[in-house]
């Protein structure tokens, strides 16, 4: 049971950012590590995070060599779960004048089970202790199974090895690359730190 809600939650939040048809039967979070190459990203979640709404500017085309998610099982709440990818390449170009029905149509995939449909459904099934409670937003307040995946989101470590950012014109390209950059879970004062 608990493997499977940690699946769900887990193929959930991978969907949003890879384009790659995930299922949960493809998936063994016991082990420990779980590695996927050759992943196509979705362009418009990097366009989205990049540049924001509304830029000139789009992601077309976005991949990794590899995609690695680590779970320390025997300490969650003590160590941080671990996304690594290796060699992202995104080639960035200016957005081409389409209709918006005809890319929305494209790129939005329907998700069968997204992070936040499985919050809400280990929500609705658990114990979430904070019922006629008003300040449900703090993780005192919530059921075992809520604080567990919020500890795990608030010190997830997310790593990128090799990032190759390309600009594609037709009058001019450009290529930038930067050896790795991460996120760690800090303190205020910028110290890394475990919540």
């Amino acid at each position: 049971m608990w493997e499977r809600i940690l699946s769900q939650y887990l193929v959930g939040y991978l969907r949003e950012y890879i384009k790659d048809r995930l299922r949960l039967d493809t998936f063994a979070v016991w082990s420990g590590d779980l590695v996927l190459e050759g992943v196509e990203l979705r362009r418009e979640k990097f366009t989205k995070m990049i540049f924001g709404e509304g830029s000139s500017l789009e992601v077309s085309q976005a991949w990794a060599k590899e995609l690695r998610v680590h779970i320390p099982w025997r300490a969650l709440q003590s160590e941080s779960l671990k996304i690594t990818f290796q060699s992202v390449e995104l080639i960035v170009s200016e957005v081409a004048p389409t209709s918006p029905n005809k890319e929305e149509s494209q790129d939005s995939i329907p998700h069968e089970n997204s992070a936040e449909d499985v919050k809400d459904q280990s929500a609705s099934s658990g114990d979430t202790g904070s019922k006629g409670s008003t300040n449900s937003d703090t993780p005192e307040k919530k059921g075992w199974l809520e604080t567990l995946l919020y500890t795990i989101a608030t010190n997830l470590v997310l790593e990128i090895g090799i990032l190759v950012v390309k600009y594609v014109s037709d009058d001019i390209e450009g290529t930038v690359t930067c050896d790795g950059l991460s996120t760690h879970p800090a303190s205020p004062d910028f110290h890394r730190q475990f919540y």
